[in-house]
């Protein structure tokens, strides 16, 4: 009976008939398998190894538990933490949970109960069509009242015509003793759908053709519109409109029924809030939280009730310790609200003990629970990722082209600019071309063999700043100054820097060069798992079920492991 094994673990051919029945399941098993897996019981055997084992990982790290009093008082916990994304919320996860799959379960029996008659859709099609799908124009025929010319009587005398028109008479004829227009507007002529503005173009599409508007407000006064002929966008053919109606319609229907009960759910099921004290943020997680206090009801809906320990786990989770319990519970409940009323009411009509509820409940539960495994497992075992030591030396010397720019180490002795606060631009400038000056002395006298420290020494005003080093840019101003110089060569003329003019005396120097390998190997493992990030993400049951050794088929009972980690080396497995 047993047809797939994995490490610690097997599936059988009940398991998988089991899996079948669960819609939800068999959808995930189909995206998640690879492309060689061929039939659905494979796949649907890879995808309930694949949640068994990311469950039991979940459960070994906690993340199913409640939450530790001592993390809660910590505060936030780093990401790789346990009860960092998990634990601290997962009890007030499940109720949820529960409350979703109840409210989807009684949503999905309503679509399914939705029968839609042709007559309906005849019926649809011949009073509804042009609101539902919009019209780009209107043939219509105009009665024009101005109110330049009747004034405040203008809307009076439209509605007078309009009565005579509802009594029989016709709308030329009317026209020709009411309308202040062109008495060719009375014919029937096309307009765009937006003639008379967008609210009132939707106004026609819901009269249809054949009706007279009520007054129409225009830029001088009234019209009333004689509505020959709609065209729907894209000019569709009625049986193309109808085939459109058969789809929309039943969710349509659908819709207008749930709005019904969620109404009716609403009041069935009211919330109802807690009427003790709520803590403030610094009773968060005080240093022992009796057992009462934590279950403490802060909210009811029917079977549904929201504990203050659920609520401080999931504020741990979230990271929101300092939230007090009001605000939590009503940031939950405009979160949730539809689903808990309506999970209700799915309980209330025994939704819960029915056998298709709850294998979907127990599903959605594992997946949720092998969801926060996967988000631990992901990072972990791209860290242990390893790259053959070739395939990283040939990237480098085909790919790799980052650079260490020029630099160079130097000696500056500096003749400062200092000028007085007080002077002026000339003086300033005088200053300068004084210190300037003074450099390129300095300058002549270090070429006719006087030593840098030999000068400074016996100047108390030049500065002396020995062992500087600086990346110089191929496109700054220093560039051509110490372009080729040898160790102990002086720049031929003084650089501004250091807050005078600087004699330059270069040490060492290097040109722009090649990142080493020791250095760039680091950046390249880390583009490479990077990328192998995209790959984990898309086939991660896959490589999860390589590592755990996942054999389907033939002889599948004496292929049974025990549970032993796979080389992280080869975690990439592709499908």
């Amino acid at each position: 009976n047993v047809i797939a094994t994995y490490d610690g673990g097997r599936v059988s051919a009940g398991d998988v008939a089991e899996a079948r029945e669960e819609p939800r399941f068999v959808a995930d098993a189909e995206q998640n398998a690879p492309t060689n897996a061929v039939s659905l019981d494979e796949k649907l055997a890879r995808h309930l190894a694949a949640v068994r084992i990311l469950v039991s990982e979940a459960r070994r790290r906690g993340l199913d538990r409640p939450a530790d009093p001592e993390a809660a008082k910590a505060g936030p916990q780093p990401q790789h933490q346990p009860y960092a994304q998990a634990g601290p919320g997962w009890a007030l996860e499940q109720k949820l949970i529960e409350q979703r799959v109840l409210a989807q379960a009684l949503e999905e029996e309503v679509r399914r109960s939705v029968t839609i008659s042709e007559q309906e859709i005849d019926e649809q099609y011949r009073t509804n069509r042009f609101n539902m799908f919009g019209f780009e124009a209107v043939e219509a025929g105009r009665i024009g009242i101005s109110a330049q010319k009747h004034g405040e009587g203008a809307l009076e005398r439209a509605k007078q015509a309009l009565g005579l028109i509802r009594n029989g008479q016709d709308f030329v004829a009317v026209a020709r003793q009411y309308s202040d227009l062109d008495l060719k507007l009375a014919q029937t002529a096309p307009y765009p759908a937006t003639f008379w503005g967008k609210e009132n173009g939707l106004v026609l599409g819901q009269l249809g053709e054949g009706a007279v508007s009520e007054p129409v407000p225009v830029e001088d006064g009234y019209e009333l519109l004689r509505i020959v002929r709609l065209h729907l966008t894209g000019n569709p053919s009625p049986e193309e409109v109808k085939a459109q109606l058969r789809l929309m319609l039943p969710e349509i229907t659908a819709q207008e029924r749930l709005q019904d009960m969620a109404q009716a759910a609403a009041s069935a099921f009211p919330f109802v809030t807690s009427s003790t004290n709520a803590s403030s943020p610094a009773e968060v997680h005080p240093p022992a939280t009796p057992p009462s206090a934590a279950g403490q009801v802060l909210l009811r809906c029917g079977q549904f009730a929201l504990t203050r320990g659920e609520v401080r786990g999931l504020a741990l989770q979230r990271g929101a310790q300092t939230v007090d319990d009001a605000q939590m519970v009503e940031i939950l409940r405009q979160e949730n609200r539809d689903s808990i009323q309506m999970g209700e009411l799915a309980r209330s009509m025994g939704y819960r003990q029915r056998p298709e509820v709850r294998r979907a409940l127990r599903y959605e539960l594992d997946k949720q629970l092998a969801e926060k495994a996967r988000r631990f497992l992901l990072p972990e075992l791209l860290a242990e990722l390893t790259f053959p030591e070739e395939q990283v030396r040939m990237i480098y010397d085909t790919r790799f082209t980052a650079t260490f720019p020029p630099q160079i180490e130097y000696d500056a002795l500096v003749v400062p600019v200092r000028a007085p606060a007080e002077a002026t631009a000339e003086e300033r400038a005088a200053v300068r071309t004084n210190a300037f000056g003074r450099a390129e002395e300095i300058l002549r006298r270090v070429q006719d063999g006087a030593r840098l420290e030999d000068i400074v020494s016996k100047d108390a005003t030049l500065q002396w700043l020995p062992g500087q080093s600086r990346v110089v840019d191929e496109s700054s101003a220093l560039a051509p100054l110490v372009a080729g110089l040898e160790a102990g060569a002086v720049a031929a003329v003084p650089y501004e820097d250091f807050g005078g003019f600087c004699v330059l005396r270069v040490g060492k120097s290097e040109l722009r060069r090649k990142m080493p390998y020791e250095i760039a190997r680091n950046y390249i493992i880390h583009d490479l798992r990077n990328e192998a990030a995209r790959d984990f993400h898309q086939h991660f049951e896959t490589i999860l079920l390589n590592r755990h050794h996942f054999f389907f088929g033939t002889g599948a009972a004496g292929q049974t492991r025990v549970s032993a980690p796979a080389d992280p080396a080869r975690v990439n497995n592709q499908p």
